[in-house]
């Protein structure tokens, strides 16, 4: 064979479905390249140490999935890459697959299905990476990671780790994410450009539990918003910490306002905490965006939240999802072109989705 196949038998399994699944592993996973010739049985048969009738029952069950093709006279062929199955792509989401269908979860599970029917994979759905099943997924890819050191242990077995809106660092983990950073320091420089000297930000105050987004991006997009206070000469700024909910901001954010010198403009860290500032402006007799303005981070490939037309940096949910699935497909093909043995695990990386800038109508020049 090309490249080695690695055997870790599990026991409870008949010798010839041992075989037939890591066989099976090898060519989903590209280890033993399409168009492979395979050795004859009796070599196969010495070399892990089976019957030649064990193997002939593997190969055979193989042949029926279509992997293998058997030519008469000629031996027996990894499958051509037109007739070979979708690549088989683990999709983890921690403690409750539930939560695929809720909220940003839910449109980022979608967004991934998506990719991979574009993209000749397979999405297996898990809880755990330990899940058993059928067929051995080629990659991991993990939605919203709480636990870290779970993805470095799946990451030190060689298998390819990708973590999605969460920045994991460590080696074979690929962190797909938005550039949150980013994105604060460029509606902070906006308002700044705009005239705004009191500029504040809403941190909001995320439940994991509840809304099931990755609580590190209010970080991210607050400390670009400082990056920006910073080159703008400005040493004063108010960060208010409020629950990631309209309807509290509107009820807190009036008093908060009205303490010491009021902000002119507002950086909220997504557009629920934008819709409830800009309800509580309303409920003060200030006009958005005349009185006082307001930027935020969008998603892009969702409807505007309120439908109003935000000002502030946007990305989409479906360029994660794609740049996940390809970047995990590519993790998984590279894996076939490594030297037999222990196969090299590569340096974490961490790539940013593309995202743009939306002028909108909740933003404008302060009155003098």
């Amino acid at each position: 064979m090309t490249t080695s196949v690695n055997l870790s038998f599990d026991k409870p399994l008949p010798s010839y479905a041992q075989l037939q699944q890591a066989l099976r592993e090898a060519i989903v996973s590209r280890k033993l390249a399409p168009g492979a010739r395979l050795p004859e049985e009796r070599v196969l048969a010495k070399q892990f140490s089976l019957s030649r009738g064990t193997v002939r029952r593997a190969l055979a069950r193989l042949e029926e999935e279509g992997l293998l093709l058997r030519h008469q006279g000629r031996g027996t062929f990894v499958s051509a890459p037109d007739t070979l199955p979708a690549v088989p792509l683990a999709v983890v989401i921690e403690g409750d697959a539930a939560r695929a269908r809720l909220g940003f979860p839910g449109d980022l599970f979608r967004a991934l299905m998506e990719a991979a029917t574009k993209q000749g994979a397979e999405l297996l759905l898990r809880e755990t990476p330990h899940q058993r099943a059928a067929v051995e997924p080629a990659a991991f890819i993990f939605l919203l990671p709480r636990d870290q050191e779970m993805l470095r242990r799946v990451a030190a077995t060689g298998k390819p780790v990708i973590a999605v809106d969460y920045q994991v660092p460590g080696p074979g983990i690929d962190s797909i994410v938005f550039d949150n950073v980013r994105a604060g320091r460029e509606a902070t420089r906006h308002l700044i450009d705009l005239g705004h000297r009191r500029i504040a930000y809403i941190d909001a105050q995320v439940s994991i539990e509840r809304h099931f987004v990755d609580e590190s991006n209010s970080p991210e997009r607050l400390a670009g918003m400082r990056e920006a206070l910073r080159e703008g000469g400005i040493r004063d700024e108010t960060v208010w910490k409020l629950p990631l909910d309209e309807r509290d901001i509107r009820r807190e954010l009036p008093a908060l306002l009205k303490r010491g010198s009021m902000p002119t403009a507002l950086c909220a860290f997504d557009e629920t905490v934008a819709l409830g500032a800009w309800l509580a402006a309303q409920d003060m007799g200030l006009r958005v965006p005349e009185d006082f303005s307001i930027a935020c981070f969008r998603q892009l490939d969702a409807p505007a939240r309120g439908g109003i037309d935000w000002t502030g940096c946007g990305s989409t949910v479906r360029d994660l999802g794609q740049m996940a699935v390809q970047r995990a497909i590519e993790r998984a093909e590279a894996l076939g072109t490594l030297a037999a043995g222990q196969p090299a695990i590569p340096p974490g990386r961490v790539l940013f989705a593309p995202h743009q800038w939306c002028p909108g109508a909740t933003t404008a020049i302060l009155a003098r």
